[in-house]
């Protein structure tokens, strides 16, 4: 039987991939929800977890959970004016278009589904409800550091580096110790995963 890594009692990571070194929480103008794949919540790579220590206020629903999606749908419809969805639908508005014109009315409340590609578009498609809401996508994204896992583009972002990119673009949120967090969470399972778990 294989050892269980010892655990950082912090950040939860391997303590040989803490990362509690390059916390530092932030308090963003807005609310922003993260609609779990249930098969994500497993995956060690996932940018979540950093997301959750740096983000004190951000919030996790697991697509499992029927009472908290419910909760959730609830919300949602109760304002949907209030909510942006971030994701490239065929009809996805530019958030860097939404971050020009000061006329429009921004989201206070974001909604980001997280899996891979596959799951992320069965999350919609089982949550017809995540339509009603505005969605947006990226027109001039930066180029993602998140170099340790497989994706279908180059233009590809983790879920961190959306919400960063959001955050960003729309409220003016300096995204430094978001992306300082990743990049070292990067460089660390660089060092300790075999090349073939790198993209």
């Amino acid at each position: 039987m294989a050892m269980q890594r010892s655990r950082c009692l912090t950040c939860g990571y391997a303590e040989v991939a803490c990362v509690c070194a390059w916390v530092q929480p932030m308090q963003v103008p807005v609310s922003v929800v993260i609609l779990q794949d249930a098969q994500e919540r497993k995956c060690a790579k996932s940018t979540v977890p950093l997301l959750q220590l740096a983000l004190p206020q951000l919030e996790v629903v697991a697509a499992d959970d029927d009472l908290t999606v419910a909760e959730l749908k609830a919300r949602v419809q109760q304002a949907p004016e209030q909510w942006g969805l971030v994701y490239p639908t065929a009809d996805s508005q530019p958030v860097e278009g939404l971050a020009a014109n000061k006329d429009v009315t921004r989201p206070t409340a974001w909604l980001l589904p997280d899996g891979t590609w596959k799951k992320t578009r069965r999350l919609l498609h089982e949550h017809p409800w995540l339509t009603k809401i505005t969605a947006y996508s990226f027109s001039q994204a930066p180029v993602s550091n998140y170099r340790i896992r497989k994706v279908p583009s180059p233009s590809a972002c983790s879920t961190l580096e959306s919400v960063a990119w959001v955050l960003q673009q729309v409220h003016h949120v300096d995204p430094s110790p978001l992306h300082e967090l990743q990049r070292h969470f990067v460089a660390r399972w660089q060092a300790y995963q075999p090349d073939a778990h790198q993209r």
